[in-house]
């Protein structure tokens, strides 16, 4: 598989990255869960995005010790040196690394959560840095501002912005606003890699062209995608290996998905008038949706504007 180097960080990596999230989401064990990241490892993936808020650090320490010397990005959601430090020590810990490739500070740059209010955990993120703890610090942040900050930040290295051919999930802007940002900050030497290609899940049923469109932006060293089988591993590398002949028999299905609702969900109720089958409904002031009627068809997800329904 093709790989890039991330800025001007010295770090290549491959251009599918594997993300962990949906191990998580859907409740995969960390023996099952590292064996399908093994499996990415052995198709050309050298790239792995975990957070401690993900609670997957014990599948890439098992996946690490079947395949070692794979690039590992993780993210925190500190903002003081303190915490920020905790954050460090227990990600050396749990993954068992001396060196994390990449630490970023996780869902930054929103308002009053920009780069400089989180000035003390970008600082104790450096001072890893200079004792080889970590080896490359940034941010990933959903917003077109996190994106604009990280391009003028000197002490930035890495920027993970959310990048879709819909924007969706950008909460101060559009698709072309992201791209804009996401160019500037690649002019300014930061290495960036892309998340959310395909809009939390909503864009499965045209994946192949919505990772077109993020493999057409010349400034995204690799994009993270989350992977729970090994179908989709096989589905996804062939598809980022320009092999799509071999994608004829290993098409994704939207009947295999589900809703997923974050926790953020607001129970504002337009999921509920959007969906055409309805499954959708407020219970206990949140989006719940009925998996007897629910037809995997997006729509609550698009009507969504806090960004918290995703098929998986």
């Amino acid at each position: 598989m093709e790989r890039r180097k991330l800025g001007r960080t010295g770090i290549e990596v491959s251009r599918l990255c594997f993300g962990t999230l949906t191990l998580r989401q859907l409740n995969i064990g960390p023996k099952e869960g590292a064996d399908v990241i093994a499996c990415a490892l052995d198709m050309g993936v050298d790239f792995v995005d975990t957070a401690e808020g993900y609670a997957t650090y014990e599948h890439v320490r098992l996946a690490a010790k079947m395949r070692p010397g794979f690039v590992v990005n993780t993210k925190s959601p500190a903002k003081t040196y303190a915490d920020m430090e905790k954050s460090i020590e227990k990600a050396r810990r749990e993954l068992d690394m001396d060196t994390i490739d990449s630490f970023l500070m996780h869902g930054c740059g929103g308002p009053k959560d920009g780069i400089e209010d989180r000035r003390g955990a970008l600082d104790c993120l450096l001072e890893a840095k200079s004792e080889g703890k970590v080896r490359a610090v940034g941010i990933s942040s959903h917003f077109v501002a996190g994106a604009r900050q990280a391009g003028e930040c000197p002490d930035i290295d890495i920027c993970h912005p959310l990048v879709n051919m819909l924007g969706k999930g950008l909460p101060d802007g559009t698709a072309e606003d992201m791209d804009d940002a996401c160019r500037l900050a690649y002019e300014a030497g930061k290495g960036l890699f892309g998340m959310k290609s395909l809009a939390g899940g909503l864009l499965i049923p045209k994946s192949d062209e919505a990772f077109a469109y993020a493999l057409s932006r010349p400034y995204l060293a690799s994009i993270a995608v989350g992977m729970t089988t090994v179908d989709e591993v096989k589905y996804n590398t062939a598809l980022f290996q320009g092999r799509r002949e071999d994608n004829k028999t290993l098409k994704l299905k939207p009947e295999g998905l589900r809703v997923f609702v974050l926790k953020a969900c607001a129970g504002c109720g337009d999921c509920v008038k959007a969906c055409p089958s309805g499954a959708m409904a407020i219970v206990d002031g949140r989006a719940m949706a009925d998996p007897q009627l629910c037809v995997a068809c997006g729509y609550c997800g698009f009507a969504c504007k806090r960004f918290c329904i995703r098929l998986v």
